[in-house]
């Protein structure tokens, strides 16, 4: 978790730097947001294939990783395709799995039962699946899909801890902090651009400014 801090850091201060008017930073810093998660997911999500593959294999674990890839691309082709109907779709879903997050948390033996028959992480995954469609929403829609994946981020670490009662340091170590922590970077970077692009708009650049570099 506390690497993420250093990352955060180093993806809002180079369009800062790089870029001079207000809305050339708003556009890097969404740049810096969705492409900082697409590395995320791509790594995350090669991991649960490896682990999958290895436990339970064969056609089961081709079954699995489909269950949520295939959603993960369709949220996603909705979010950068549709987004007025993302939105309201991606709400709902947030809802539904901070809601099981929550069951998680305070439903343990009953839940350790359900999530043994499903053989992994439910919590963990559809959290990811949903906060990867929210940062590729953010690239249109930057303010509410900073601010829902804001909430997929602390809604769960917080009926985590008390749930279990565990420290914050065991809270912030498992799959679904792992699933849902770097969403709080690109959510960051958006509620940024989201700043510089206003400030562009109640503070234009005048005509004779030089233009951005690429």
């Amino acid at each position: 978790m506390t690497i993420l801090v250093p990352i955060f850091v180093l993806l809002a201060v180079v369009p800062l730097i790089r870029h001079r008017d207000r809305a050339g930073r708003a556009l890097a810093l969404r740049r810096a947001g969705l492409g900082w998660m697409a590395v995320f997911a791509l790594f995350f999500g090669a991991f649960i294939i490896g682990y999958t593959v290895d436990d339970p294999g064969g056609w089961t674990a081709l079954l699995l990783v489909a269950s949520w890839v295939a959603p993960l691309v369709a949220l996603s082709w909705v979010a950068w395709s549709r987004p007025q109907w993302a939105l309201p779709v991606l709400g709902v879903l947030l809802a539904a799995a901070v809601g099981y997050s929550a069951w998680a948390a305070f439903g343990w033996e009953a839940f350790r039962t359900f999530q043994n028959l499903l053989q992994g992480p439910l919590d963990a995954i559809a959290l990811f699946v949903v906060s990867f469609a929210l940062a590729v929403l953010g690239w249109r829609r930057p303010l509410p899909a900073a601010v829902l994946l804001l909430v997929a981020t602390v809604l769960p670490m917080v009926f985590n801890i008390l749930g279990s009662g565990a420290p914050l340091s065991a809270a912030f170590g498992g799959s679904l902090s792992a699933a849902t922590a770097p969403g709080t970077v690109t959510g960051m970077l958006y509620l940024l651009s989201v700043i510089f692009e206003r400030q562009s708009v109640a503070h234009p650049a005048p005509p004779n400014a030089a233009p951005t570099p690429a």
